[in-house]
């Protein structure tokens, strides 16, 4: 019996020895929490147009002015329309249209000129235009033309 808790002895003893080593060399290792990164910060707000000026006191519009135009429809509590549907500028007026989709996808076209936009759900958007000549060109919404979103742009 001696014999057998001296070898039982020298086996606990060897077993102590060989995990005191194995956390010695780091073979076990005590659990460390892994480092989050930073949350990556929120998206940018769309930005908010405001109406904007399209012209001085006499009148006439400036070079590169911005002109808003709503494009809002029955999802944002209004009826299919640009907002404003008739806009009259002076040939030669390089105009940046700021256009704004309430709550669906919208067109901003005018076949004549070989403008047509995509704006898509509460996106903005800024297309330039200069207007070269004199005249009335036709204003349509591509998918809403037949619920009533046409308007007129009257270029003198």
């Amino acid at each position: 019996m001696t014999h057998l808790v001296t070898r039982l002895t020298a086996l606990g003893l060897i077993a102590v020895i060989a995990a005191s080593a194995m956390v010695a060399c780091g073979g076990v290792s005590a659990a460390t929490p892994t480092p989050q990164p930073d949350s990556p910060p929120p998206p940018p707000r769309a930005p908010t147009v405001l109406p904007v000026s399209t012209g001085d006191s006499s009148g006439a519009v400036v070079e590169g002015t911005e002109f808003a135009v709503a494009l809002q429809d029955p999802g944002g509590g209004e009826e299919y329309t640009f907002s404003p549907a008739e806009m009259s500028f002076k040939a030669g007026d390089s105009i940046t249209f700021v256009l704004t989709s309430q709550s669906e996808f919208h067109t901003f076209t005018i076949d004549d000129l070989d403008v047509d936009v995509s704006v898509d759900v509460e996106e903005t958007v800024r297309y330039t235009v200069t207007f070269d000549s004199p005249g009335t060109f036709s204003l349509i919404c591509i998918p809403h033309e037949q619920q009533g979103m046409v308007g007129a742009i009257t270029v003198e």
